[in-house]
């Protein structure tokens, strides 16, 4: 109800996270924040209300801060009062926070109610209406709390009106009188709820005990426990005027303004201006009226809808000469042979008649007798709810509302988890306790229900070897691996670093690198050449005045091309290459990797004629 009329009238605002909490009027701040588990500095400790627990809270306490959920439930609940109702008592000669509601882009809280049992002061501070300004109130006849006695306290707040009780003392009720500012409700959408301290404050913390810690999202018309011999004044329910947001122009009184005076211009021309803004706020109440009254309806005809599905599809049992029979029954002459009962959506062949609950129709669980109608959990399983209806018991598992990401195990005897302690990969942890990390160098800490890591930055020491490496199960690098540019290896692993081929061969002990150059064979030739991408060096070829020729290759000699024939060996003796044009040629081999040097040359065995090359009885020189 409250999600769908305030997700018309409000959109801005989130709707009830859950029907369990749209279903309250008030929260339990003790047992939302989960104080009955272990938590550092809080602790049980007697209280005045026997049976009820109660708890210490110290300096080792953590800032308590309510789970998101139950800020956008105060959010979509858009109170026009709250209240705050405490049974407490506070140590003596100590100052604290008792409940704040804050914004993380707020530099200051919006609301902040705090005691000072050294300085019996009882102190309000707050968002004025409508500029958001900062204002403060401090409370007549000091702190309830100053005698260091168990005091029963609520306040209610409205923008207009504040009231104050106390034990079975007069009610405080301050109004609007005078220049106090008027107090605003509006909450912004990053809403946080803070109790017994405020964040990042080690002075604010409350130091006491605590029985009971409540918010209500309605405030308190009258006292909320009973005192002989005391009559409070009853506080009418407040409905406000649209408040402005902070910067607008303030609200218009609703009364009607003298008469302007014979000189009083000004006045006379603001009449018109009076009466619009009037017009305005009518219009806007009667469209919220609107907006509420669409979603009423609406609702209204799911309910209809619903109602008569169930009316269509229920076959509780029928009526036949006068005896009624339930659905299903068997071994009666003719049971509802004239009226069966028919399967959903099929037409009845004769109206049956009312069903009427028969006398003694109760139900037996185990030896105890339950009524028709009433419902309890079985103790066997909590997390039913069981109910008797006409001499049956039906059964349907409990819904259980997930307020946090990680919720502990449910307490013994009930139902659903809790947001108290941390339920993680198995394995239970209190609130504020430690949880165990896969990754190295962080730290992860259970906070109502949610996990939160943070990474350390350890001061390592240095390590006794050259390359040490960084381990998967340790922080700080040690000597049972080596990092090599970029590259982990574990120890005594050999390897071929990055980009240097295979030229060069390393092995990784305790930390330390070692790298040998590789060994290459020899080469047949006197200039061997190392190619890129290779690493032992190479005889690809010859180069000879200006020509180059692979292992093999013959070729003209480019100083006497016609007499000259050359050829590039890979091997270090001479080649004798005859000329094909002459009868007597000069033979050169070249040796692979010799460019500067010139080629040996040989003569051949053939006898010497006459031809282009050689001239008449000349021989070839050798």
């Amino acid at each position: 109800m409250c999600m769908e009329l305030h997700a018309c009238a409000h959109s801005r605002v989130p709707p009830c996270p859950t029907p369990a909490l749209c279903s309250l009027a008030a929260i339990d701040l003790l047992e939302a924040l989960t104080a009955s588990r272990a938590i550092p500095g809080v602790s049980p400790a007697p209280g005045p209300t026997p049976g009820t627990p109660a708890w210490r809270f110290g300096r080792r306490t953590p800032h308590l801060t309510l789970p998101r959920a139950y800020a956008v439930f105060v959010l979509a609940s858009a109170p026009r009062a709250l209240g705050f109702h405490a049974v407490a008592r506070q140590s003596p000669r100590s100052q604290g926070t008792l409940l704040a509601l804050l914004s993380p882009t707020a530099r200051s809280p919006l609301l902040h109610l705090a005691s000072s049992a050294r300085g019996d002061e009882l102190r309000l501070d707050y968002r004025a209406a409508p500029s958001g300004h900062p204002a403060s109130l401090v409370f007549p006849g000091g702190s309830p709390f100053a005698g260091g006695r168990w005091v029963r306290l609520a306040l209610s707040l409205a923008p207009h009106r504040l009231a104050l009780y106390a034990d079975c003392r007069p009610a405080v009720v301050l109004g609007q009188a005078g220049h106090r500012p008027r107090l605003s409700l509006h909450l912004p959408l990053d809403l946080q709820i803070a109790f017994a301290s405020l964040p990042g404050d080690a002075d604010s913390k409350f130091l006491g005990t605590w029985q009971t810690a409540e918010i209500s999202t309605t405030g308190f018309s009258r006292r909320p426990w009973h005192c002989d011999h005391l009559e409070d004044p009853v506080l009418l329910p407040w409905e406000p005027e649209a408040e402005p947001e902070p910067g607008a122009p303030g609200p218009m009184p609703l009364s009607e303004p003298p008469p302007p005076g014979p000189g009083d211009v000004r006045s006379d021309q603001q009449a018109p201006e009076e009466l619009a803004g009037r017009v305005r706020r009518l219009e806007g109440l009667l469209q919220e009226l609107g907006s509420r009254l669409n979603a009423l309806q609406l609702q209204n005809s799911e309910l209809l809808a619903r109602v008569r599905e169930l009316e269509a599809c229920a076959c509780l049992g029928c009526h036949c000469e006068g005896q009624h029979h339930r659905h299903g029954d068997t071994g009666a002459k003719d049971a509802c042979a004239a009226c069966p009962c028919p399967p959903c959506g099929a037409p009845h062949s004769r109206p049956a008649a009312p069903v009427t609950v028969p006398p003694n129709s109760g139900c037996q669980d185990g030896a105890t007798r339950r009524e028709h109608g009433e419902e309890w959990a079985p103790l066997a399983d909590p997390c039913q709810i069981c109910r008797c209806t006409e001499g049956r018991v039906l059964c349907v598992q409990r819904q259980c509302a997930r307020l946090c990401p990680h919720p502990a195990s449910p307490r013994p005897g009930t139902c659903c988890p809790v947001c108290d302690g941390c339920s993680f990969e198995g394995r239970d942890y209190a609130s504020g306790e430690p949880v165990p990390s896969a990754e190295p160098c962080t730290q992860c800490v259970c906070t109502a229900g949610e996990v939160s890591c943070q990474r350390l930055e350890p001061s390592c020491p240095p390590a006794p070897c050259s390359h040490p490496a960084h381990t998967p199960a340790q922080c700080c690098p040690t000597c049972h691996g080596c990092e090599f540019e970029g590259s982990v290896y574990q120890d005594g692993e050999r390897f071929i670093p990055r980009g240097a081929g295979r030229c060069l061969h390393c092995t990784c002990s305790a930390g330390s690198v070692q790298c040998l150059p590789s060994l290459c064979p020899p080469v047949p030739c006197l200039h061997p050449q190392t190619l890129p991408g290779h690493c032992c060096p190479m005889c690809p070829g010859c180069s000879y005045h200006g020509v180059t020729a692979t292992h093999g290759q013959s070729f003209a000699d480019p100083e006497d091309a016609q007499c000259s024939q050359c050829t590039c060996q890979a091997g270090s003796g001479p080649a004798i290459a005859p000329c094909a044009k002459a009868a007597t040629s000069r033979a050169r081999t070249l040796q692979m990797g010799r460019p500067s040097q010139p080629p040996r040359t040989r003569v051949s065995s053939a006898s010497v004629r006459r031809g282009p090359c050689c001239a008449p009885g000349s021989r070839a020189p050798r």
